[in-house]
């Protein structure tokens, strides 16, 4: 299991008064999104760790300069949020039904998916500023099994 939430950096045994992001599962405790050290190579989009090697990365990641940490929980969730929010797509369809848009309430089969949920949303609001309103404080802690 992976359990999601913001804690306090640890080093040398205590804690240092910062926070990032992270998921903690059996291997450890690792700080994910913007708090991570590593982002998915852009040139295979993270494609060689499926063994498709780029030349560009190692194993679909590029080591970046890693996020110095957080005054506050709050701020690591929020600073994972934006990670989320650069990370979603504006382009799903739910070709089987209609669904009022999480803006207007007009009906609308086109949705964005953030943090893989997904939030139908009208030609008209399916785009960040509308998916940022819609997540304000959406990020804290969560359980996932991949």
């Amino acid at each position: 299991m992976n359990y999601y939430a913001a804690r306090e950096i640890i080093r040398g045994g205590h804690g240092i008064g910062l926070y990032h992001y992270t998921v903690e599962n059996g291997g450890g405790i690792f700080p994910v999104g913007y708090c991570s050290s590593y982002r998915t190579c852009p040139t295979c989009n993270g494609q060689a760790m499926a063994g498709m090697p780029c030349g560009a990365c190692e194993r679909g990641a590029i080591k970046v300069d890693p996020c110095p940490g957080h005054p506050t929980k709050e701020e690591a969730e929020e600073h994972y949020r934006q990670y989320e929010l650069d990370g979603a797509s504006f382009d799903g369809m739910d070709e089987s039904a209609q669904h009022k848009c999480a803006i207007c309430q007009v009906w609308t089969q086109r949705y964005a998916t953030f943090s893989s949920k997904p939030y139908y949303l009208c030609d008209e609001h399916r785009n960040r500023a509308a998916l940022d309103t819609l997540t304000q404080g959406r990020v804290g802690e969560a359980v996932s099994s991949w």
